[in-house]
């Protein structure tokens, strides 16, 4: 990866920053970052002007195959797009999309500025929340007093008790899609990321404390609901498995039943039913159930530990260019 970035440093101009690249080609800014042990790289456009997403999507779906694009994402000013490769993407395909991309940005009028204000003067780099944005020296000044003003904001603000009641209505309801999924015969993914979204959404609707904290209580109410979900669809398959009309089961008492049956291999009589518990499946289940959460949420929770450690605030200066910055022509 290092050495990727060496390359687009010593023979397209871009300087590097940690594991970004940063650098204008045609008049246009990017970062590049390269990921997934060098098979991807991440590489973002700066503009000053509203894109048209419209034609950006036409742009990037003609050249997919071209240049072996992956997903892209486009904001308001900037446009994010995965290049891929078999094994290792290599430098010079990393310039051949970035000289093409710019060539099209610029025909269609658009240049980059400062992202703040869009002014193309007395520009600097200021690197934060894990990108590198040209900013001008007023925008920078005002932009780390709005960050110092925020700090504060998050340490006087919100409350653990709150956000643990929001996080927990959350899992709740974050039970649902497992309870789907589940009866369709699936453990997914999908369906922890859609947990750990509500639970954070609670967290943050019910004004939980931005700080250290918020982490172990996302966490535990992961664990703590992805079981109940696992448990729940249990008594869903139990209940239907049993003979007869079922009149005799309570599904609530089913339901407690089988929350507590992981822990004893007793049998558990549920109304006129015999529930003997077989602990080593139902853990094996449930030991399932935390992997696909964990795998499902593991980006969002990277990013809850970012926020929580206040990272997504730090931000500092790393250098200036003055005018527009170092620019490497189309051709190069």
């Amino acid at each position: 990866m290092e050495n990727q970035l060496n390359l687009l440093s010593e023979n397209y101009g871009f300087k590097i920053e940690g594991k970004t690249a940063y650098g204008r080609i045609g008049g246009i800014f990017y970062n590049v970052i390269i990921v997934n042990f060098g098979t991807f790289a991440v590489i973002t456009a700066f503009v000053s002007g509203d894109i048209d997403s419209a034609a950006v999507k036409e742009y990037l779906k003609k050249n997919k195959r071209r240049f072996k694009l992956g997903q892209w994402e486009i904001g308001e000013k900037s446009v994010s797009v995965q290049l891929g490769s078999a094994t290792f993407v290599k430098a010079d395909k990393i310039h051949e999309f970035v000289a093409d991309f710019s060539g099209f940005l610029t025909g269609a009028g658009y240049r980059s500025g400062c992202a703040m204000c869009a002014k193309d003067e007395n520009l600097g780099y200021t690197l934060q929340n894990g990108q590198i944005l040209e900013i001008c020296n007023s925008c920078h000044i005002a932009f780390e007093s709005r960050m110092d003003e925020e700090k504060q904001t998050r340490a006087e603000t919100g409350s653990y008790a709150k956000g643990v009641a929001g996080a927990v209505i959350g899992g709740i309801l974050g039970i649902i899609p497992w309870a789907l999924f589940g009866a369709l015969g699936y453990i997914a993914a999908a369906s922890g990321f859609l947990m750990a979204f509500l639970s954070l959404k609670g967290y943050r609707l019910f004004k939980g404390k931005i700080g250290k904290g918020m982490v172990p209580i996302i966490i535990a109410v992961l664990i703590v609901f992805t079981y109940a979900a696992i448990i729940v669809n249990q008594t869903i398959a139990d209940y239907g498995a049993y003979p007869g009309d079922k009149s005799g089961v309570s599904i609530p008492a089913l339901f407690v039943s089988e929350l507590a049956a992981p822990f004893s291999s007793r049998d558990i009589i549920v109304g006129d039913y015999l529930l003997t518990p077989d602990t080593r499946a139902a853990w094996g289940q449930i030991a399932m159930g935390w992997f696909f959460a964990g795998l499902g949420s593991f980006f969002f929770l990277r990013d809850v530990f970012r926020i929580s450690s206040g990272k997504d605030l730090e931000f500092k200066r790393i250098g200036k260019d003055g005018g527009r910055g170092p620019d490497a022509p189309l051709s190069q």
